[in-house]
């Protein structure tokens, strides 16, 4: 809400579920209270592969909020389309993020969290450099890691 009320203009589509149910309810009374308030957010829970690589083409930057992820799967996702992430910069994720195209800010607080969108939704060339440091990041596939693992055990039995 405070983005908006500053005069920020963006929608806000939530895509994934909560952990728990006390989350789920947290939520769905929260985006009552913005859709009163004529708020451009939705939550779209579950998405086929389909739909959340629209939603990543059509985005600006995303926002990965977690505080319990094992490894950061969204942000690598995010930064393949070559848009930008707010995340936070700890445990995998800050190995992640630190590759570049990523905005790291302590995903705990809710001001520095939103601070970091504020910048991305108002500062152009902050937008731009990280869009252009996702688009330039490199990425390992599977064969890769096949490669890698084929190798290490070839060593082992040697």
């Amino acid at each position: 809400m405070r983005l908006w009320r500053e005069g920020h203009e963006f929608s806000l589509d939530l895509i994934g579920t909560a952990d728990a149910p006390p989350d789920t309810l947290a939520i769905i009374s929260r985006l009552a209270r913005l859709a009163l308030a004529k708020r451009p957010v939705r939550w779209l829970c579950h998405v086929n592969d389909a739909d959340l690589s629209q939603a990543y083409e059509e985005c600006s930057f995303t926002v990965f909020p977690s505080r319990m992820e094992g490894f950061g799967l969204p942000i690598l996702e995010s930064l393949w389309y070559g848009k930008p992430v707010v995340c936070g910069g700890n445990g995998a994720m800050g190995e992640v993020a630190s590759g570049g195209g990523c905005l790291i800010v302590d995903q705990n607080n809710p001001v520095a969290l939103a601070e970091g969108i504020r910048r991305l939704l108002g500062d152009p060339a902050t937008l731009q450099e990280l869009s252009e440091e996702a688009r330039q990041r490199s990425f390992r596939t599977w064969d890769d890691y096949t490669g890698d693992l084929i190798r290490e055990l070839k060593e082992v039995r040697s």
